[in-house]
């Protein structure tokens, strides 16, 4: 998984809300379409961007994050793949 910290988005694909911090996955156009760019977002106390990940895939259908991970289905290849949530 790399980690960036910028970012152009194009549009939402999937909301994953996960105790205080909402994971978004975006859809992005640049040399080609991807969808593998997940923003996690702090709900408390107010609402701003806390990280943004590029999954090592290209198209991604759904995501789920727990304390340590981010679960992600990689569409292409029909997967279930894990990624590690750096520690801050």
């Amino acid at each position: 998984m790399k980690y960036i910290k910028s970012f152009l988005w194009i549009f939402l694909i999937l909301l994953c809300l996960f105790e205080n911090g909402l994971y978004v996955l975006c859809a992005s156009f640049g040399d080609k379409y991807k969808v593998n760019t997940i923003i996690e977002f702090s709900l408390i106390p107010t609402m701003g961007i806390d990280d943004i990940y590029i999954l090592s895939g290209q198209i991604y259908n759904k995501t789920c994050a727990t304390e340590k991970y981010i679960f992600a289905s990689n569409k292409l290849r029909n997967t279930l793949e894990r990624f590690v949530i750096p520690e801050i």
